[in-house]
């Protein structure tokens, strides 16, 4: 998540099977990871959508 330099606080809760939930303190955070991807973390490309 240091690639993404948030400005306020991201919580990350493992749901089993590889997936994640986020919940982001910060709104321009939320904006920017959603819109401003693809994110590639070792060599994998994270995929993210509305949940």
């Amino acid at each position: 998540m240091n690639q993404w330099k948030p400005y306020g606080e991201i919580i990350m809760a493992d749901m089993g099977n590889d997936f994640y939930l986020l919940q982001f303190s910060n709104g321009q955070d939320y904006n920017r990871v959603l819109y401003d991807g693809p994110w590639i973390i070792a060599d994998h490309v994270l995929t993210v959508h509305r949940w």
